[in-house]
């Protein structure tokens, strides 16, 4: 076989760290991670931003209200996803690539919060 060296996968690991990725479609999707510690059952998300700090505030809600996105998931739960498109086309966040975030809880606001300059 010439030169080339056989992969072999190891399997799959899971991100430890909660993580969110932001698309350049303006979907910002929850790693298995973050919806274990954080998301939940939680079906309802408002979307704040500092436009200061360069950060994206995600308050997760069990109720409806006005200014509200539905948090999606797929038919067996592993994808769990927030399509904000407006939001990010708004204030001017529509990544050019895809790119991925850490995610801290911030009691004080009640929210994640998302540093974009990361």
């Amino acid at each position: 076989m010439g030169n080339f060296e056989k992969f072999i996968r190891k399997g799959f690991r899971r991100a430890r760290e909660p993580r969110i990725t932001l698309n350049k479609a303006g979907i910002i999707t929850f790693n298995a991670s973050c919806v274990d510690e954080y998301v939940k059952d939680h079906g309802f998300a408002e979307l704040y931003y500092d436009a200061q700090e360069k950060r994206i505030g995600i308050k997760l809600l069990n109720e409806q209200t006005e200014h509200l996105f539905k948090i999606q998931r797929s038919r067996n739960k592993r994808v769990v996803l927030v399509t904000a498109r407006t939001f990010v086309e708004y204030y001017k966040i529509m990544p050019k690539e895809t790119k991925s975030y850490p995610v801290r809880w911030d009691a004080r606001e009640d929210m994640l919060i998302i540093d974009l300059r990361q």
